[in-house]
């Protein structure tokens, strides 16, 4: 009797794992092909700047061209405000299967966690994709107001406390950041305009809105050329591609503003690491084209192609703690 139950026992084992061995196998087979179908539909891009702004081009031209390449629509999401802490929470909450993907400046990845009390995300609740491009920030004037140079642009403002309005991109925004750094580290008190968006506030520095601005060279490069806009300099220690004939801060003798904004690809914690390495390849493969180039360079960015998702995260981790002692520092505050 015995033997006969192990019998059975051994012929019940034997069939069970006839049907799972293959079951189990199948499972990496079935893994790759999902991998090998994304994007399997469209695919949603937030954005999170204003319509019109730098940001908002690339995310068209990047849509467009990874359109191309999939066969499948990616649709451009603008939830612009909060300095892109608005497109951020959108992000943050959604699913990490690659249907939902974020393309923000610096700002709501290591900036804004610093500046906000209750944010409603972490900079940690993303997966770092690609950074795609970097650019500075331009120091411009209305025309009549009367300085022809950053020192002289000092000398006025220190002369008068509180009395230059100063145009940004928004509250929390890079701009609104050298508003406070200049407070703390010359001294000298500018009263803070903050716009929605770079586009906005460089045409109220145009129109005599306000006579000072801290704003990216894509909004305000049209408006420098056609006399509207006078620049002074702009905050990397290499100059514009897009404003090439004007100085840096460090060339001119103002150290410690050495200050850019990055864009990157981000999405979800959590994507898969097939998904974010095809995103990254890519984003990687529309920033070679020479055409793709040169819009961002018109719209005042410098296209970044060489950065793998690991070496992103070890860049993003290394930025937002700086990020944190610069805001911490410089005494500002969002909420």
């Amino acid at each position: 009797m015995q033997s006969a139950c192990k019998s059975w026992w051994s012929l019940r084992l034997h069939l069970v794992g006839w049907v799972l061995v293959p079951a189990l196998l199948a499972v990496p087979s079935q893994a790759a092909e999902s991998s090998a179908s994304y994007p399997a539909k469209p695919v949603r891009l937030v954005c999170a700047h204003v319509v019109g702004g730098a940001v908002d081009i690339f995310a068209r031209v990047l849509g467009q061209k990874l359109s191309e390449t999939w066969g499948q629509p990616v649709i451009v999401d603008n939830r612009a405000g909060a300095a892109g802490s608005v497109a951020a929470q959108t992000v943050a909450r959604a699913a990490p299967d690659g249907y939902t993907l974020m393309l923000s400046t610096n700002a709501p990845l290591t900036t804004n966690p610093w500046l906000y009390r209750s944010l409603g995300y972490d900079w940690t609740d993303f997966e770092p994709v690609a950074l795609v491009a970097e650019g500075p920030v331009a120091v411009i004037v209305n025309p009549a107001l009367p300085v022809t140079s950053v020192q002289g642009l000092l000398d006025h403002a220190r002369q008068r406390p509180g009395e230059v309005p100063t145009a940004s991109a928004g509250s929390g925004s890079i701009g609104h950041f050298l508003v406070a750094e200049l407070h703390r580290e010359y001294g000298i008190k500018l009263s803070h305009v903050p716009y929605k968006g770079g586009v906005q506030a460089a045409l109220a520095v145009a129109t005599g809105e306000v006579n000072l601005g801290f704003i990216d060279p894509g909004a305000s490069a049209p408006l420098i050329r056609d006399g509207r806009l006078r620049v002074l300099a702009v905050t990397t220690t290499r100059r514009s591609s897009t404003l090439p004939e004007v100085p840096t801060l460090k060339e001119l003798g103002i150290p410690g503003f050495d200050v850019a904004i990055w864009v990157a690809l981000t999405g979800p914690r959590g994507l898969p690491r097939d998904v974010v390495a095809r995103l990254n390849a890519d984003a990687r493969a529309v920033l070679r084209d020479p055409q793709v180039r040169t819009r961002l360079v018109a719209s005042g960015l410098e296209p970044v192609d060489s950065m793998s998702p690991s070496e992103f995260a070890t860049f993003i981790r290394q930025d937002a703690p700086r990020w944190q002692t610069r805001v911490r520092d410089a005494g500002l505050t969002v909420d």
